[in-house]
């Protein structure tokens, strides 16, 4: 939540507290310790935490996570179908004893995982860049790395940009198992 160094700090401690609980737990469960071992300091500050939390099994293209009030994913499947994926619970910070529940995903040849942050959505109040419209900017792209590059120039707008910006696109290529 915010901008500048304060967010940046809050954001560097999420990471690197979810990089030390995510070895030995299931993403759910690595949230819900994080959410306690950083509880304290959300609830002083009055802070909150959005984030999508993954871990993927490259050998059975199934991917568990867990939309910790983040909201800004989809999948873009090969036939060009999109699909949302539900939230799994509030930020971190907003909700004592919070519960996430997991989502799994099972990834074909040509399906995407598109992850990207408010930062876009707020650089073209101008347009409604939900999940459908996202897609469609997507398709006949060759390569997850054109793609971020298409979700890249959506949000080039003159001026200094009003967020930061992230995006990420995990595509599934090859024959699997």
């Amino acid at each position: 939540m915010g901008k500048g160094m304060p967010a940046a700090l809050l954001m560097a401690t999420a990471r690197a507290t979810i990089r030390a609980l995510e070895l030995q737990n299931p993403p759910a469960a690595a949230l819900e310790l994080v959410h306690q071992a950083m509880a304290t300091d959300l609830d002083r500050t009055n802070s909150f935490v959005t984030l999508f939390h993954a871990k993927l099994d490259v050998c059975s293209r199934q991917l568990t996570y867990v939309d910790a009030g983040h909201g800004h994913v989809f999948v873009l499947r090969a036939n060009a179908a999109s699909e949302g994926l539900p939230c799994g619970g509030f930020p971190l910070g907003i909700q004592e004893a919070q519960k996430y529940q997991e989502g799994v995903i099972n990834f074909h040849p040509g399906d995407c995982l598109v992850i990207y942050s408010d930062g876009l959505v707020e650089a073209r109040p101008d347009v409604r860049l939900q999940p459908a419209v996202l897609a469609e900017q997507l398709q006949g792209a060759a390569s997850a790395a054109a793609m971020v590059e298409r979700l890249v120039d959506l949000a080039a707008v003159p001026g200094p940009p009003a967020d930061d910006l992230t995006v990420v696109v995990l595509r599934c290529s090859g024959p699997g198992k």
